[in-house]
């Protein structure tokens, strides 16, 4: 089943992320999600444990995984994040 992401969501989250988050090496680290993005910042990667959904140019994206479950709870982290 295919999975519609909010990209403007992901975003959001990405920045709160990297304002709030502990640097780790190339990335950063905030309430069990880590952002990184590419040397020219054109595609982000949100993470945790179970997956990892890359946000390209053109607002396209792509999970790691395609379990609906992991899937489910990732989203429902980004947005519980973005309403903090």
């Amino acid at each position: 089943m295919q999975r519609v992401v909010d990209v403007n969501l992901a975003l959001r989250v990405y920045e709160k992320i990297t304002r709030l988050g502990i640097k780790q090496g190339e990335s950063y680290l905030y309430q069990g999600l880590r952002a990184s993005s590419d040397w020219d910042g054109y595609t982000i990667v949100l993470s945790n444990q179970q997956l990892d959904l890359s946000v390209f140019f053109h607002n396209k994206y792509q999970f790691s995984v395609h379990d609906d479950k992991a899937i489910d709870s990732f989203i429902k982290q980004l947005k519980h994040l973005d309403q903090d």
